[in-house]
């Protein structure tokens, strides 16, 4: 961690109320350990603490390289222990893609509820960092003890118990961090919350920064390279992140790099949302600068489905993941601006999906609601009643019978089946590798096996067959044959329903 941020953070950590009994960061006993396992590239964090009073039951985390610290660092007046405690609510969100302000909340709850110590005992039966109950169906005393099970749970992606957690709340992103900890919480205090956000960014962002390894969570075939430890980092979405630190790391001579709000003027929303990475080229106005601008955006070219990229823009020439067949084609700027740098000269510029990585040539490509409006969302993923044999397996739209139905993603359609629960069913097998789409209870269905689809095309039209209580499509989504969460798989690739 840099001195500077160090120095700003223990300055922030030491302004804080006295009612705080434990203060945050200083040298401990305990450490925190990173294990990196290549079976494939597998990092199992395990962390390891010396604590009074706290539970020591934690669980390698798996899946995806997280948050490394060679030595703990430090944060404030934060110890060891909370600061492991803290990588291990980091951890779980980077493994389920939640992103930094997810984090963010979490962080201010676990410092709100139990100054991320994970204590045995709290009020009634309050446990953990979050001050989680077994008797409000929070898990087990063990379960709750477990900073990562404690973490999984708070932010809804735990098996062990069906409480609303972060992810289950519609629409998280827009709201501020004191609705969404309370909507899980349930303090009696809830405007606490916000008093703990001040230190909570500057945890997040120094774990961010300790993380050298940086490997990266995301899927199998996502690219992976090292922290370039430049700021510019901070706000970028994990697929952005993965193409600023693979060309800083692949080509050293790049001459600097614009990522999140440093292209506040231009009208492509990309930079605002994390999802775009501009490259300057040195010395771009000369015949060797140039060449080595084409060297750099046919690399990303190249390397798109690795990358999660969906477009790339130099010297007034575009290719997107959309139209790929087409090649590179003439560019120009929104503004009808033709300086330099809106022409992207004297840079490259990458937009990206957010986080589809690995996925497919660049990810689903362009990605489109599924209706255009005049639509209610009803029942959410992973809802459990008595409607559905198991938990529901999509998101549903609720809309007017005859509604056009569109596809959300490019793809060919390999069935246009009836089943008695999804009634007219359409499923779509993306260009992504391993993704399907599935639109059910159609009232007529528009295309047929064989077809390719565009996303926004018009594929059928809502209805109310199969299983249905009323007129609604139902969306599923469906990644290796398991159905993700349509909603948090919109949000990934810039759609919000």
């Amino acid at each position: 961690m840099n001195p500077a941020t160090a120095r700003a953070i223990a300055q922030l950590a030491q302004s804080r109320t006295s009612r705080r009994v434990a203060g945050l960061l200083v040298a401990g006993n305990a450490f925190l350990v990173l294990l990196l396992m290549a079976i494939p590239v597998v990092l199992i964090v395990v962390i390891l603490a010396a604590v009074d009073a706290s539970v020591q039951a934690t669980q390698p985390v798996e899946g995806c390289d997280l948050v490394r610290v060679g030595e703990t660092p430090v944060v404030g007046d934060l110890d060891d222990e909370q600061v492991s405690n803290a990588a291990a609510i980091v951890n779980v969100a980077r493994k389920n893609g939640i992103n930094e302000y997810g984090q963010v909340i979490a962080i201010a709850a676990a410092l709100q509820e139990s100054t991320l110590r994970n204590y045995r005992g709290g009020h009634a039966d309050s446990l953990g960092l979050f001050q989680q109950r077994p008797s409000q169906g929070w898990g087990t005393a063990r379960q709750i003890g477990d900073p990562v099970k404690s973490a999984e749970a708070f932010f809804g992606v735990a098996r062990h118990t069906d409480n609303t957690g972060l992810m289950d709340i519609r629409g998280w992103r827009k709201l501020s961090l004191t609705a969404v900890a309370q909507q899980v919480q349930r303090s009696a205090f809830p405007y606490a919350y916000a008093d703990e956000e001040p230190l909570a960014r500057q945890v997040v962002a120094t774990l961010r920064s300790d993380d050298t390894s940086s490997a990266l969570c995301g899927n199998p075939g996502a690219m992976s390279c090292p922290s370039t430890g430049f700021s510019v980092e901070a706000g970028l979405t994990p697929d952005g992140l993965r193409v600023l630190r693979c060309l800083g790391d692949k080509f050293s001579q790049i001459a600097g790099f614009s990522g999140t709000g440093e292209r506040a003027a231009n009208p492509d929303s990309d930079h605002e949302t994390g999802r775009a990475v501009d490259a300057v080229i040195p010395n771009w106005d000369t015949r060797a600068g140039n060449a080595e601008g084409w060297r750099i955006a046919g690399w990303v070219k190249r390397h798109a489905s690795r990358l999660g990229v969906t477009y790339v823009i130099f010297d007034g020439k575009i290719w997107s993941r959309q139209r790929a067949d087409e090649g590179w084609r003439e560019y120009e700027h929104p503004s009808g601006s033709t300086d330099p740098t809106s022409r992207h000269l004297d840079h490259v510029h990458v937009s990206v999906a957010g986080n589809a990585a690995g996925t497919g040539a660049g990810g689903p490509g362009r990605v489109r609601l599924p209706l255009s409006g005049g639509y209610a969302l009803t029942a959410a993923f992973g809802e459990c009643s008595g409607l559905w044999s198991e938990c529901h397996t999509g998101l549903d739209f609720a809309a007017p019978s005859g509604a056009p139905v569109t596809a959300v993603a490019d793809g060919t359609v390999v069935s246009t089946t009836w089943n008695s629960a999804y009634g007219n069913l359409t499923q779509v097998r993306g260009d992504a590798a391993d993704a399907e789409y599935w639109y059910a209870h159609q009232e007529s269905q528009y295309v047929e096996v064989g077809d390719r689809v565009r996303a926004g095309q018009t594929i059928g039209t809502v209805g109310s067959t199969g299983n249905s209580t009323g007129p609604h499509l139902h969306l599923e989504v469906r990644v290796r044959g398991r159905p993700v969460d349509p909603e948090t798989w919109l949000a990934d690739h810039g759609v919000d329903p």
